[in-house]
Formats: structure tokens, sequence, C-alpha cells
């Protein structure tokens, strides 16, 4: 959890310790939870340029999506999503070739960043490596809705980081609670900011995730068992 004041640099602490987690729990993306699509918008540049900057293999391509319903009017991600337009020969979450891999990865070489066609809409942008959207998105974990185990999939795989955690009203604090409580039992990383919490608060959202340690029902291993054939 970090806390500190605005503008002293919780995204940039929280993207480095995404990748610090990501490397530790063999995590393959990251979804950045933002409370509106204004804060979506400016967060999704952001983590464009980060990635960037992120080595990788040469030739890899990584998937990047911003996550709510205004996004075609975002001109980052639809300037990334005219590049990346082409002919999808296959469903590949993952973006990379099928070559990729078989060389080792080189300091100082970039991913390419693409917004995969397959991956737009509701119910499937989460599936992309990299997402950027609004917390709802993330939210509807925690309710009883259709195609919610594709959801828990697309999030299965992540660290997951929480911004602006003191704007939300005691309502979607209960489904919050809840949520992190599923994220802890599919062991999950997850990177809570926030300029102003309360301690009391601080405590239920760690004792959140740590009552879903505990816990390892059914679906959780069978969903496990689905990321491993997905």
């Amino acid at each position: 959890m970090v806390e500190a004041p605005m503008g002293e640099g919780k995204t940039e602490a929280a993207l480095a310790a995404a990748e610090v987690l990501a490397a530790r729990s063999g995590a393959g993306g990251v979804f950045f939870a933002l409370p509106t699509m204004a804060t979506g918008n400016a967060m999704f540049s952001r983590v464009v340029r980060w990635l960037e900057k992120l080595p990788a293999q040469e030739g890899a391509r990584v998937s990047a999506q911003l996550a709510h319903s205004k996004a075609a009017l975002n001109e980052v991600f639809a300037g990334l999503e005219r590049m990346s337009q082409h002919a999808i020969l296959a469903v590949d979450v993952d973006g990379c070739s099928e070559d990729v891999g078989s060389g080792a990865g080189r300091a100082g070489v970039s991913a390419e960043l693409v917004a995969h066609q397959w991956l737009r809409g509701r119910k499937k942008a989460m599936l992309s490596l990299f997402v950027a959207g609004t917390v709802d998105e993330l939210l509807f974990m925690g309710l009883k809705s259709r195609h919610l185990a594709l959801r828990r999939l697309a999030v299965a795989g992540k660290v997951v980081v929480i911004d602006e955690a003191h704007a939300y009203d005691a309502f979607m604090n209960v489904y919050q609670d809840r949520v992190l409580s599923w994220l802890g039992a599919y062991r999950v990383p997850v990177v809570v900011l926030s300029a102003t919490l309360p301690a009391r608060r601080r405590r239920e959202l760690a004792e959140g995730v740590c009552r879903g340690r505990l816990m390892l029902p059914i679906s959780v291993r069978w969903l496990c068992r689905m990321r491993i054939r997905w």
C-alpha cells in the first residue's frame, strides 16, 4: 500500500512495485484501476510511456487496452489501435508471434505495443496484458454477473493497482473489500494508492486480501487450471 501526498510520485512508485511483484509472482501484466474515465485516459498515456521503456525480447509484442466505454475517443489509444490493425489469424492475447521466445532478451530493446481488435469490448478488454481503466471493471469481480469467470481469469495473471482508493464511497467499499478477498484467493499482487486514507480503512483493505489468501474454493482451483491452459 502506497500512501503519499498528491504529486509525490505515487504512480511511478506503483509501476516500480508492479515490476518487482510481477517478477516475484510470475504475473504477465498489469491492470491500473482508476475512479473516472478522465483519470483513466491520463493514466493510459503514462502506462504506454512506461511500457516503451521496459526491456523486452527483440520482436516481442505486448497488448495494451484502455478499458472504459469512451476509449475510442482517446487519441493515444486510437492512434495505437490504428497502428495495430492487421488480419487476425489466431487468438493470441499475449500479442506474441510464434518465434518470439527463441532468442535471449536484450537490454535496450522495447516490445511493440499493439491494441488487438479482438480484445475490444467490455467482455474481452481485460484479457489484454496491460490495461488502464475505470475501477468498475474490477468491481464486477464481486458481482454475480454474466461472464464472471472470464473477468476473473483476465485478472488472475496480473498485478492489480488501485489508484485513488480514498475516492470511493461506503457502497463501493463493500464491493472493493469483496474483490480484494477474491484477489487474495487468486494470489494476485495488489498495490493500493491513496493520498489520504484513514488507518482504519488501510487495515480493512489489508484484512480483505488476507481473508482471501486463507480460502481456496473449488472455483479458484478451476480457474487456475483454465489459466494454465490459456
